[in-house]
């Protein structure tokens, strides 16, 4: 239990810090392409949980006759009758189905959040890479141009650093 709560807890984690990176991007159509990914799987989201609270009684209910029909079925153990003890306690599968249904559906939103997260990620990759490729084929024209300017006896002007653009 406590490895699924720690692995919950930092997937969470790893989804707000993409999702916080996506908003910080500085080309308006990465921007745009960070928010349609969110907002499709936020729809998702909420679709998943109006469906979740709309069906949560016949879900229980097909959830209870399954576990029923379980308890019901022969047992395989070949123990005397006053010895045995009777399995089936309709309380007990009551609770269980409960937590079978909202087992399940919080399965799913997990399901559709490492689909965001990876994504996302993607997506995030694939600018960073983007960018770090400018970047190197500016510093390599800085290079090569701070060469050609040595050969012909100039010096070369002093790197200047730009401020990011929020």
């Amino acid at each position: 239990m406590y490895s699924q709560t720690s692995a919950d807890v930092r997937r969470e984690f790893e989804l707000v810090l993409m999702r916080r990176e996506a908003e910080t991007l500085k080309q308006p159509a990465d921007w745009d392409r960070a928010n349609e990914i969110k907002s499709q799987y936020q729809n998702e989201v909420q679709q998943q949980n109006r469906k979740y609270y709309r069906d949560y009684d016949s879900r229980v209910a097909k959830r209870l006759k399954q576990l029923i029909d379980k308890a019901a079925g022969r047992s395989r153990n070949l123990a005397p009758r006053f010895f045995g003890t009777d399995k089936f306690d309709k309380d007990v599968l009551k609770r269980q189905a409960h937590r079978d249904v909202q087992f399940d559906h919080q399965r799913r939103i997990t399901s559709i959040r490492e689909r965001e997260a990876k994504e996302l990620g993607t997506f995030l990759q694939s600018v960073r890479e983007r960018d770090q490729q400018k970047q190197g084929s500016a510093e390599e024209f800085n290079d090569i141009t701070s060469q050609q300017q040595r050969k012909e006896g100039q010096q070369p002007p002093k790197p200047t650093y730009t401020r990011k653009r929020t």
